[in-house]
């Protein structure tokens, strides 16, 4: 089948951009789904306790208000419905193709085309839209033994249907976002938990609440007001970006934090486990107001020795301590420093994850040289430590949109960034995050590759990210027409 463009990927970001492209009066598409039904990671992670830790208001899209949030901080079923509610809202069924993985795209330069081959068959397009989302491949350690576990064992962004911890010895092994998320509910019904924690957190209260009857009809009823609150909430979640730049300034967010950190935890020794030794900012920052108690209940415990092996019933650590387990939950994470399908990208030969060699480099995060037509939804340097990537969903959308219709203006079939603007941009972004906290906060964090160079975060406020994707530049642009036109 012959498309103009093919989308991969109906999350936020494949969402933000077929609904752009319906919107300007584009049909010729389709969103291609590796699953049975849309969502991404709202789809995906349906382990107990998850929600967003974006505000509601501002944690959709600008085009689509939702005045029926029911708390401040949604909940993941909330989301995913939103979501499914936006593909009727805006009539994207019929464009869209479910249990169609995608397991080769091939640039074709004579053509100006892509071939991309999918579960449910071959499409051909003009224009290839990745929007396939970072934190879609869970990591799980290769920890010696762990084939030896004679329990269930599981990654938190693939919680069995039914699972329950009840009367459960279980061993948790990470103490990130999710982690912080899933531990005080597990912890509940489980006879105990044991949480290795490699590195802590510094974690804020969350401070959510129920979004009254009276404020959602007040929305319902003069959508201004829900404009305003979801401004007031970018405005607030902006002006933190000023820390992130300089990190110097953290120091009143680390004391919130050390309060916040004091009052919910009495016991001194905890707390020195639970002290973070880098600078706020440098790994995410956590949002909970019922993680902390949960460490404080007489079955939960906090280790942060190593660990050495796996057995069969359990982990014993570097000190030679053995924690029984009958249950093994990995919180460790995900592949985050490319998307997950540029191994199956290629162009001349050259998969994109070749051309980036473990250091993933974008113009405007989105287009790369050497692969013409190619637009990344979710590239390098566009993630947010601060806010809402649904902001930047859309900022993209806006530029694809430009591009695709400068090509059309152009008569032409192809178009490639140029590798001098690549080259000069990637120069710019690295200039800037050397100040940042995530370069000197003295911390590892996802956010960096291999080398210790941000390649997942923009660093900078969301609206000159905006208003830099506002504007088309052709001059950093080559277009030509195919030779078999």
């Amino acid at each position: 089948m012959r498309k103009k463009l093919l989308i991969i990927g109906s999350g936020f970001s494949g969402l933000a951009a077929a609904i752009r492209l319906k919107q300007e009066g584009e049909s010729d598409f389709l969103l291609l789904e590796r699953s049975h039904e849309i969502g991404g990671v709202w789809r995906d992670n349906t382990y107990p306790g998850c929600a967003c830790d974006v505000p509601s208001h501002l944690y959709s899209f600008s085009f689509a208000p939702n005045p029926e949030w029911s708390h401040k901080f949604a909940r993941r079923e909330e989301i995913h419905q939103y979501l499914k509610d936006c593909l009727g809202r805006f009539q994207l069924e019929e464009y869209i193709r479910f249990n169609h993985e995608m397991s080769r795209a091939e640039w074709n330069e004579e053509t100006g085309e892509w071939r991309v081959e999918t579960a449910g068959g071959i499409y051909i397009a003009r224009f290839l839209i990745l929007a396939t989302g970072n934190l879609s491949e869970a990591v799980i350690p290769p920890l010696r033994g762990l084939e030896t576990f004679s329990g269930e064992v599981f990654h938190s962004a693939h919680w069995p249907t039914g699972f329950s911890a009840k009367d459960r010895k279980v061993i948790v092994v990470g103490t990130g976002a999710s982690a912080i998320q899933f531990i005080p509910q597990i912890a509940e019904a489980a006879k105990s938990v044991t949480i290795f924690q490699r590195t802590p957190a510094w974690i804020l209260p969350r401070k959510d609440r129920l979004i009254s009857s009276m404020k959602k009809h007040l929305f319902r009823k003069i959508p201004f007001l829900q404009k305003l609150t979801r401004l007031g909430i970018y405005l607030k979640l902006e002006i933190a970006v000023i820390a992130f730049l300089h990190p110097h300034l953290m120091k009143n967010a680390q004391k919130k934090a050390l309060a916040h950190l004091h009052a919910q935890v009495p016991s001194e020794n905890l707390r020195n486990k639970l002290k973070p030794k880098y600078t706020m900012g440098c790994k995410r920052i956590l949002l909970s107001d019922d993680y902390y108690p949960a460490l404080n209940k007489s079955n939960v415990s906090l280790v942060t020795s190593q660990i050495q092996e796996v057995r069969a019933d359990g982990i014993l650590d570097v000190q030679g301590t053995f924690y029984a387990a009958d249950s093994l939950i990995f919180a460790t994470g995900f592949k985050t420093q490319e998307s997950p399908v540029a191994a199956r990208v290629f162009s001349k030969g050259v998969s994109l994850s070749q051309t980036w060699s473990g250091t993933p480099r974008a113009y405007l995060g989105m287009m790369v040289s050497g692969f013409p037509n190619l637009f990344l939804m979710n590239g390098p340097n566009t993630g947010l430590g601060h806010s809402s990537m649904v902001y930047m969903y859309e900022a993209i959308a806006v530029q694809l949109l430009k591009a695709v219709e400068y090509v059309a203006q152009k008569d032409a079939d192809i178009l490639e960034v140029r590798s001098s603007e690549q080259d000069e941009y990637c120069r710019r972004l690295a200039q800037q995050m050397h100040i940042t906290v995530w370069e000197v906060g003295g911390c590892k964090s996802w956010y960096l590759d291999s080398k210790g160079i941000n390649t997942a975060l923009w660093p900078d406020f969301s609206f000159s990210f905006r208003r830099l994707l506002k504007k088309f530049r052709p001059t950093a642009f080559e277009v030509r027409k195919s030779t078999k036109r």
